[in-house]
């Protein structure tokens, strides 16, 4: 399949003045696409049949349900591992749109600015994309660091004494969403008694992520990464 990519059309300056009776400018309406290669994963969830007519005897339990649900979630975490991978890879941002923090500007620091750096984060996404971004995606210790930082509390004080919750979050950074990458995994040869780790670690998202199906409002593609 191929994949619609739009340019920049909506932000160029057009010399579209004319003379009365001179020809109009005629400008082109277009998009470039790039190919997508489709990959199947089509794994199968082994159950007996003597365990499945067995559990039907037990009101509640329906295996056959649970094993389609086992898969399925497999294959939904495979694909969030590989989204995951190819967010965090420094390689795939512009040098204006990645930032790692050091020392003591790391949001878990006292001294760090974090409304400091996601309001810089937010004007390079807008001179990028002519948006401001909404979303801000960190992993679970970005995301902490952010809610127990001194600066993000003292500016949420006087709206709750207690924790700070991702709403309060998002409004205080002035985003519509902070939403926490929360999801952890381990390899397929991986003990049972082995601790997964987080498919989002020490970073954190700043992007423009379109609401609803206009499929040509696509600025997400120049989000800024912070390595926090």
């Amino acid at each position: 399949m191929r994949v619609l990519k739009f340019g920049k059309e909506s932000f160029r300056m057009l010399n579209t003045r004319r003379a009365p009776g001179a020809d109009k400018k005629r400008v082109q309406y277009g998009f470039a696409s790039d190919p997508v290669g489709l990959v199947q994963d089509p794994p199968k969830a082994a159950l007996p049949i003597e365990h499945l007519e067995e559990a039907g005897s037990v009101p509640g339990v329906n295996l056959a349900s649970g094993a389609v649900d086992m898969v399925r979630g497999s294959i939904d975490l495979n694909l969030e591992y590989e989204r995951a991978t190819m967010a965090r890879n420094a390689a795939n941002y512009a040098a204006s749109n990645k930032v790692t923090l050091t020392a003591n500007a790391r949001w878990t620091q006292t001294a760090a600015t974090p409304r400091a750096d996601i309001k810089a984060g937010k004007e390079a996404v807008r001179r990028m994309t002519g948006r401001y971004p909404n979303t801000l995606i960190p992993g679970p210790n970005g995301a902490n660091a952010l809610c127990e930082h001194a600066a993000i509390r003292e500016q949420v004080k006087y709206a709750s004494a207690g924790s700070i919750t991702l709403k309060m979050l998002a409004r205080t950074l002035q985003l519509k969403r902070v939403v926490v990458g929360e999801k952890v995994s381990c390899p397929e040869t991986a003990a049972d008694t082995a601790a997964a780790t987080d498919m989002r670690d020490d970073d954190a998202i700043l992007a423009y992520v379109p609401d609803g199906g206009k499929y040509q409002v696509r600025p997400s593609a120049t989000p800024v990464i912070f390595r926090v």
